[in-house]
């Protein structure tokens, strides 16, 4: 459980930084317009969104655990297992 938190906050921690990048990034792209930048920005983007994935799964893998999951996330089930080594949770 303990080592859950921390990967939650690392995923937390992650997507800030990611969306600080895209903001900054967009705020230059905006003011000087090139399409390197509009890749940066793209990239930000790309890693906003996987941590942001990656720390909603967390949360679901925990609530999942704990027998609170009302309605099932199909791409998060395949996730979970694809760790379990194919089987379904």
């Amino acid at each position: 459980m303990k080592t859950l938190v921390v990967r939650f906050w690392l995923a937390f921690a992650l997507a800030v930084v990611g969306f600080h990048g895209a903001w900054q990034g967009a705020r230059l792209a905006w003011a000087d317009p090139e399409p390197a930048r509009w890749a940066v920005v793209a990239a930000w983007l790309a890693v906003l969104a996987g941590a942001v994935a990656w720390a909603g799964y967390l949360l679901y893998a925990a609530d999942r655990q704990a027998g609170r999951v009302r309605r099932p996330v199909r791409a998060y089930d395949r996730w979970l297992a694809a760790q379990r080594g194919g089987r379904r949770p």
